[in-house]
């Protein structure tokens, strides 16, 4: 899994919103509120901190989706996994502060909140709008 920068999520949020913009029919109200909702806690969040890890938005981990069916057998069993933030916290700094502050038991010695919550961009799923759209019509 490669990481995506925060910095680089937020502009294809940007992005996101310019072409929605350009064809608004396409998009519900609630997806690009949720979108200019995220910008807008992206930017307080690297304003409040400046030296977070761009890597993992101050989180301190990746997250991913895998698939854990057998191969081959067409199901799809979701689950969702965690790996540690190689560019923070496997070399013992902080995720929100960028300081060298993780002891050997591996907990802050800086007193940084960690919102596990935060920060992966929302995902749209509009498209589903064109089916709804045709079988609403049917």
């Amino acid at each position: 899994m490669k990481p995506v920068r925060l910095d680089d999520m937020m502009v294809q949020v940007v992005r996101f919103l310019k072409r929605a913009r350009e064809q608004p029919e396409r998009h519900y109200d609630k997806c690009l509120e949720n979108h200019r909702a995220w910008l807008i806690d992206a930017l307080y969040f690297l304003a409040e901190h400046p030296d977070a890890c761009q890597f993992c938005a101050g989180t301190g981990y990746f997250e991913y989706t895998e698939n854990l069916a057998p191969f081959g057998s067409g199901e799809n069993w979701p689950c969702q996994m965690t790996e540690p933030c190689t560019f923070c916290e496997e070399q013992g700094r902080c995720a929100v502060c960028g300081r060298l502050t993780i002891n050997e038991d591996g907990e802050r010695e800086c007193g940084c909140p960690v919102d596990e919550s935060f920060f992966y961009a929302p995902e749209c799923y509009c498209w589903t709008r064109e089916w709804e759209d045709d079988y609403a019509g049917a």
